[in-house]
């Protein structure tokens, strides 16, 4: 996320998007070989880095302006028509492959025998967007919920996967296509937060998922609403995110802080947002 001092990312880290897509695609290959995996969940940057009808705002407020290539810095966004800009072309295969290595998904279920226990989504899920992506809302015996429920999650990817990997349209402009017109804020990948919304996540995850708990990113914290959240129908949201951004928040907010420190000249030193009151994670 640009926003800040360092042409390369918020953290001063080399290529820092790039940083977190190696670390992840690292982490894949080695869980893979103790019979696990890393599964990354789809949000807004992945989405907005490789399909957007015009990325001018993300180029001049949200992304990186350098990116690496061959060891040399790049420009990440390029002069489009209509003094629009656009992410380049060799940026975009960088993040899609990583994308692909993870086997990335926007909706992704947890689950135990013929349960969901949750469902994993960056974004929101609401009503009016799943009824747009042709989910159908689930009835029948547990099994037969589950089943639903795994095929409207394949339904949501399949969309993604199109307009990623097959170039077949936008995803908003696909969704349209399905029912009208849809807000971004409400799409899986997407979020803008605001309490209101956190008490409508449950019922959807329960009308097209079959389940009332929902694992959710883009926020740590919102306007003090608390990491795990009470929500309509006894459902509960926790929020949780890598985003390095919404996690260094000043001292006097409502969230919880976070400091990151950062490998510099054969030492951990902490980042140059870091103060002493906030709680700083060293990680190897």
């Amino acid at each position: 996320n640009q926003r800040g001092d360092d042409p390369m990312g918020r953290c001063a880290l080399p290529g820092t998007q790039q940083a977190v897509l190696t670390l992840l695609c690292h982490l894949h290959k080695a869980a893979r070989a103790h019979n696990g995996r890393v599964c990354l969940v789809l949000g807004n940057h992945e989405v907005l880095n490789v399909c957007a009808s015009d990325q001018t705002y993300a180029c001049n407020h949200m992304f990186p302006s350098h990116f690496l290539f061959r060891g040399e810095p790049q420009r990440l966004c390029m002069p489009t028509t209509g003094n629009r800009l656009a992410t380049d072309e060799r940026w975009k295969k960088i993040v899609l492959s990583a994308v692909q290595e993870l086997q990335s998904k926007a909706v992704l279920l947890v689950t135990k025998g013929a349960t969901v226990l949750a469902v994993c989504v960056h974004g929101f899920l609401h009503d009016k967007t799943c009824g747009a992506m042709g989910l159908t809302p689930l009835s029948g015996t547990v099994a037969e919920k589950l089943e639903g429920a795994l095929a409207n999650a394949a339904l949501v990817n399949r969309l993604y996967d199109d307009a990623l990997f097959r170039g077949r349209g936008l995803v908003y402009d696909a969704i349209m296509d399905r029912g009208g017109s849809i807000d971004a804020d409400n799409l899986p990948t997407w979020c803008r937060a605001s309490p209101s919304r956190f008490l409508r996540v449950p019922v959807a995850a329960r009308r097209y998922f079959a389940t009332q708990a929902v694992v959710k990113g883009h926020d740590i914290q919102h306007g003090g609403v608390p990491v795990v959240h009470r929500a309509d129908g006894g459902g509960v949201v926790v929020f949780t995110d890598v985003g390095m951004s919404r996690s260094m928040r000043p001292p006097d907010s409502t969230s919880s802080p976070v400091g990151y420190v950062v490998w510099k000249d054969g030492a951990w030193q902490k980042h140059a947002w870091v103060v002493t009151s906030w709680k700083t994670i060293v990680h190897d």
